[in-house]
């Protein structure tokens, strides 16, 4: 199925009332589509710290672009959010993704970032166990789609990295993989630059 936010519309995953009485908020995707167009904002978490929110991207895929559109706390407040990577896509649609979210990667699967030809800029914490590859227990992320995913600060904690179509390219901050590979399978074509921050193997 999909569900459609768009025309400026806003997903605020917890209270988003200033002063209200504590609340959390949780999403668990586990199929289906999750689009977000045309102005559209999905907060990870609401107002303060009574709108804490959980995003469990564990199947399906949520499609998003532009900047500002993927927001980890509602109104620039001290709200907690969790964005869990656990075997869904993140698409990039229209223009490319800029966001600052955090984001973990769940032991055992294996997630999908799309650049989908428009591109993506990712500068928050993307975390892992960072102990095994994927055949050993632990996580998976995988690039696809043409088009760059471009790192900026952040630290990122990978256990397999697996580029498979288009760019990743690092300009600043920390990434350390216990295994990485760019354009290794059949019909692959992936590439990896490190333009700046430091690369860990």
């Amino acid at each position: 199925g999909l569900l459609h936010l768009t025309d400026g519309g806003s997903l605020i995953n917890g209270n988003n009332l200033s002063g209200a009485e504590a609340g959390t908020g949780t999403i668990n995707q586990t199929g289906g589509t999750l689009r977000v167009s045309d102005g559209g904002k999905f907060y990870l978490s609401g107002y303060s710290n009574a709108g804490a929110g959980t995003y469990n991207l564990n199947g399906g895929t949520l499609e998003i672009g532009g900047s500002g559109s993927l927001m980890g706390r509602y109104n620039n407040s001290t709200s907690e959010y969790a964005f869990n990577l656990g075997g869904g896509t993140i698409k990039a649609i229209d223009s490319a993704l800029v966001t600052s979210v955090d984001m973990s990667l769940t032991p055992g699967t294996t997630s999908t970032i799309d650049t989908n030809g428009v591109g993506a800029t990712f500068s928050g914490n993307i975390t892992s166990p960072g102990e095994h590859q994927v055949d050993f227990g632990g996580s998976k992320l995988t690039k696809t789609g043409a088009g760059t995913l471009t790192l900026v600060n952040g630290i990122r904690t990978l256990d397999t990295f697996a580029v498979e179509g288009g760019t990743v390219r690092q300009e600043s901050g920390t990434t350390t993989a216990v295994e990485l590979m760019a354009g290794t399978a059949n019909g692959n074509t992936g590439a990896y630059e490190l333009t700046g921050g430091t690369l860990t193997i």
